[in-house]
């Protein structure tokens, strides 16, 4: 079976969420986000390490954590100041025999296993995949202001991007070698990877696996953890 690591970031304060709480201890399904996450990442694949960055003065409360919930299996390790610090330093302890590496919104508790596989199988044949909803909304570019329209997109060739995004491991770090440290400067890997050259292909995703960002988000969340 093919080794594909899977790296979840849980540094984020979540200043949007307009909660005292940090993001990854917020409750859902009656357990901090972390742990719900988690769970769920562990049935969509069976993967050979998961690593989960975090800020470097949680790592022992959130190993505590973790194992208080079973969690065992994960490896908590400090995180960087920005997010692509903390991707980079989970990339950084993946094993040499690692032939494909998940990276994974923690905020994206409800992806599943068939679009997990679906990556899987992209990534294997193209070298990086990422799932991403296709726009349903007209979409709008303002000017400058954000205030007036300044044109109106065709959505037919709009994606929004989701994780999981997956690549092989040599995609991605040669794509780290090429940019050197402007790696900090894209907001997700697979901008690293398409700026250094390759091609991404994109696996269709669905409105579940949304993005907890707002107050309606989480309370979005927890009505569906709730009903599960």
């Amino acid at each position: 079976m093919t080794r594909v690591a899977a790296i979840v970031p849980a540094a984020g304060r979540g200043e949007r969420l307009g909660s005292r709480t940090p993001k990854p201890l917020v409750l859902i399904g009656g357990v901090p986000l972390v742990v719900y996450t988690l769970r769920q990442v562990l049935r969509i694949h069976p993967f050979s390490q998961i690593l989960v960055p975090v800020e470097p003065d949680a790592v022992v409360r959130m190993k505590a954590l973790l194992n208080k919930h079973g969690l065992r299996r994960v490896e908590v390790l400090a995180g960087g100041v920005m997010r692509a610090e903390s991707v980079r330093n989970g990339f950084d302890r993946i094993l040499p025999s690692t032939e494909l590496v998940a990276i994974h919104d923690l905020a994206r508790p409800f992806v599943t296993a068939g679009d997990m596989a679906g990556l899987v199988k992209a990534a294997q044949a193209s070298g990086a995949a990422l799932l991403a909803q296709k726009a349903v909304a007209t979409v709008k570019e303002t000017d400058a202001s954000g205030r007036f329209v300044k044109r109106t997109l065709d959505r037919n060739r709009i994606y929004l991007a989701q994780t999981p995004q997956v690549f092989r491991t040599a995609v991605l770090r040669k794509a780290y070698d090429k940019v050197g440290a402007r790696y900090r400067d894209f907001t997700d890997e697979a901008g690293l990877v398409e700026a250094a050259g390759n091609k991404i292909r994109i696996v269709p995703g669905h409105a579940i696996n949304f993005k907890i960002t707002t107050p309606d988000d989480l309370v979005m969340a927890r009505l569906i953890a709730r009903g599960r």
